[in-house]
């Protein structure tokens, strides 16, 4: 059994300062696996020091430890919706990564309202012009919720 089948219950502050911790192993499965099981416990894996960690691991050499961190970010909804956070994520939208595009706009998306910043919204409007169509796709997907 792993961490992502016990979910929410299992966010107890010892085991999400555990896994902020393998958010920075040097093995991207780890890294990986520690975001999806920070997903699957969702607003309760929301603290300062988890947000932190998966908005730094959104910058990832490893794409797939990018998806990772910004579909977690996105699992936890409104609770993640951080100045920090939201920078990132618009920035992870105007990626040229088809997928990661569409899990960060995604992400916004289940932030809702939270997300609804103005400087967020400015930004995805600006992105609806960018040359590539998967990030005006992504921008559009975001804006429309």
């Amino acid at each position: 059994m792993t961490l992502t089948w016990v979910g929410p219950p299992a966010a107890t502050p010892e085991v999400l300062r555990a896994l902020a911790e393998c958010l920075r192993d040097g093995d991207g499965d780890v890294r990986r696996a520690a975001a999806l099981a920070l997903a699957a416990m969702g607003p309760a894996a929301a603290t300062p020091e988890v947000l932190r960690a998966l908005a730094e691991r959104a910058g990832d050499g490893d794409v797939w430890v990018r998806h990772g961190a910004i579909f977690a970010l996105g699992a936890m909804g409104p609770s993640a919706a951080r100045p920090e956070v939201l920078r990132v994520l618009v920035e992870s939208v105007g990626e040229g990564e088809w997928g990661v595009c569409f899990v960060a706009a995604d992400a916004l998306r289940r932030m809702g309202e939270a997300a609804a910043a103005p400087e967020v919204v400015g930004a995805l409007a600006e992105r609806l012009r960018d040359g590539d169509p998967d990030v005006r796709a992504a921008a559009a997907m975001a804006l429309g919720g």
